[in-house]
């Protein structure tokens, strides 16, 4: 522009700035403002004076500065890349900012809307001689793994022939296609630039039918959305979403299993969609198991997650409490508080050590018990045979049946031994999992068990005693107790006969005077333990 096309400054009131010199301008032209220029849009022109609406921070800003125009009204820039970026009001690409600035955003900073030396992979679906109008589809992108961007004959084009189609990779700013109009031929290019003020024409509004459930109460009841329809869901950085992969998280069903590991099954589930510094997963149907169990109206149960997210942070801080809790999270994440007998947030770089952190005690669900899974338990132990004698009696004749089909090897466990190895048990039943299982097994190491069919409140129990006063000998393959009450051994004793049909050992604990120790030397009950995540190291 040149300097006739220059105001000067003669007023400013916080975002409101009037200048005079702007003979020839018009409403909603966009105009720079100051030395650093500044965006901003003209809202009211009255005899060469224009009020101006200026989009960043006025501070500094004062009379005599110039006002430039642009002689564009406010627009947006339509094309692919829209969707995989983040922008502030005036259609600026944060993450490009940052790239380019850092963190702070400078005033005045300009970039392109959208990046104009990426190419794209261009797919066309119409060929020459196709008649063509506005609105006409001409090919697609795939913008990312789960959205196809649709590449249209703009409004402003009326109806012609296509004389030339493009295939292949290309940038926004190249033609892909040239229609030839009564109005003489015209270029098409990805890129679109449409004035905000000015609605896009359709041929008919859908009306939204589905909700867009996103389990969160308040929203869902007093600020419902509709799929297909929009609005504006704050989430800052710092209000409490982000934690370590690593984090461990209880599920609807009673388990615990990591955050990573429920973000890999919302994979199967949802419709993702991939960052450079982030992936997402939304739209998450019928996730089931595992629900997330969360804070709701005071308490916690659970609920279906309909978004999970996965980002990338330079730095993490772990926090660690007395009584041996530990936590992975980003530095903004919030942690609940106690201060003075209230509950207030705390971002997790400004905790301090002394800080009293709030967590449940308790958390009350309606379950079923848990079938445990038996693959991969017993990995690790050298040979299985099935110890009781009834499943014994009844394998051996089905073996007898086989004999011929047998190896050596096996015909000399039926000669010599009355345990029956595990393995034969499969060639004996197709499905073993399904309709037969020995009620009692054992190894070359020590006692035979009864296999536990389910997670039941007594196995919790169980477990619970081991972790808290319990270890795990490896050297020795011994599951071991220690306590000074005499009540809670026997608790103990009571259930490792009522669960594993095992009996354990009691004697004095040899460095604790008062104590007790209840021991049982069992290598498949070892195995057991570890297999479904007992820990056996220090």
């Amino acid at each position: 522009m040149s300097k006739n096309n220059e105001g000067k400054i003669i007023k400013v009131s916080g975002p409101l700035v009037v200048a005079d010199g702007m003979e020839g301008a018009s409403i909603y032209e966009v105009v720079k403002v100051g030395k650093e220029g500044l965006a901003g849009e003209i809202i009211e022109m009255r005899e060469g004076e224009a009020s101006i609406q200026v989009y960043e921070e006025t501070a500094g800003v004062g009379p005599g500065e110039p006002v430039e125009r642009t002689g564009k009204q406010l627009s947006v820039i339509l094309g692919p890349g829209l969707l995989s970026s983040i922008y502030d009001g005036i259609q600026r690409p944060l993450d490009v900012i940052a790239k380019k600035t850092g963190d702070f955003i400078p005033r005045g900073v300009e970039v392109p809307s959208l990046d104009m030396e990426k190419s794209w992979d261009f797919k066309p679906e119409v060929k020459k001689g196709d008649e063509v109008e506005a609105g006409s589809v001409i090919g697609s992108v795939e913008e990312t793994e789960t959205i196809t961007h649709k590449i249209m004959i703009p409004p402003t084009v009326e109806k012609g022939t296509v004389t030339s189609i493009e295939k292949g990779s290309l940038k926004i700013t190249d033609t892909v296609a040239k229609v030839k109009t009564d109005d003489g031929e015209v270029e098409i290019k990805m890129l679109q630039e449409w004035p905000i003020r000015s609605p896009r024409p359709v041929d008919e509004k859908l009306l939204p039918k589905k909700p867009l459930v996103t389990g969160q109460r308040v929203i869902d009841t007093f600020f419902p959305v509709a799929k297909g329809g929009a609005a504006s869901v704050p989430g800052p950085f710092g209000s409490g979403k982000c934690v370590d992969g690593n984090t461990k998280v209880l599920i609807g069903n009673g388990r615990i299993v990591s955050m990573k590991d429920i973000f890999e099954e919302s994979k199967k589930k949802g419709k993702p969609l991939q960052g450079e510094e982030s992936e997402e997963i939304f739209d998450i149907e019928d996730l089931g198991n595992p629900s997330v169990v969360s804070l709701k109206e005071g308490g916690f149960s659970s609920c279906d997650p309909v978004t999970a997210y996965k980002g990338k942070t330079d730095s993490m801080i772990r926090v660690k409490t007395a009584t041996g809790k530990s936590l992975k999270v980003t530095p903004v994440h919030k942690l609940l508080v106690m201060k003075d007998g209230k509950v207030e947030k705390k971002k997790a770089e400004d905790i301090q050590e002394g800080d009293y952190l709030v967590s449940p005690r308790k958390v009350n669900l309606e379950l079923e018990d848990q079938v445990i899974e038996y693959e991969g338990i017993f990995e690790n132990t050298d040979k299985l045979f099935v110890a009781d004698e009834e499943t014994n009696k009844e394998i051996t004749l089905e073996l007898k049946k086989m004999r011929e089909e047998l190896s050596e090897h096996h015909k000399q466990y039926l000669r010599d031994s009355r345990k029956i190895p595990v393995e034969l048990m499969f060639l004996v039943n197709e499905n073993p999992e399904d309709d037969f299982r020995p009620e009692k097994i054992c190894s070359y190491h020590g006692k035979a068990i009864t296999l536990p069919r389910k997670i039941t409140p007594e196995l919790a129990e169980y477990l619970a005693y081991l972790i808290a006063d319990g270890n795990l000998k490896e050297n020795t393959y011994s599951v071991r107790f220690y306590n000074a009450s005499e009540q809670l051994i026997e608790r103990f004793c009571s259930l490792s006969r009522e669960i594993f049909d095992i009996e354990p050992e009691v004697k004095p604990h040899p460095r604790s005077p008062g104590s007790f120790l209840a021991k049982i030397d069992c290598k498949v009950l070892f195995d057991f333990l570890v297999g479904i995540g007992v820990p056996y190291r220090r």
